[in-house]
């Protein structure tokens, strides 16, 4: 698991799962991606702590960026009760 951020006072704790579309081109084709590992081909928990959904979004595409091939798979938001609901599926990064 990755994280983005700290749990401190006033952050809510936003699950990304994050996959690479070139990793997936490469491994489709038999080769292994010169800079990412095999692992990217698949969504990677990203755990971001931020104070809204919109700062957890940019945390993300910051440094995990579209020109690069990342994308996000899907989005869940930890609730105060530690459930998981699901907010976003298939969006871009």
């Amino acid at each position: 698991m990755r994280q983005i951020g700290e749990n401190t006072v006033g952050t809510n704790c936003y699950n990304f799962l994050v996959a690479n579309r070139y990793v997936l081109s490469h491994v489709a084709k038999g080769q292994k991606h010169p800079l990412l590992d095999e692992s990217w081909k698949n969504g990677q928990l990203v755990e971001v702590w931020a104070k809204s959904l919109i700062d957890a979004r940019i945390a993300v595409v910051d440094r995990f960026p579209a020109t690069f091939g990342f994308f996000v798979e899907k989005l869940a938001v930890k609730g105060k009760d530690g459930e998981e609901r699901l907010e976003n599926e298939g969006a871009a990064a």
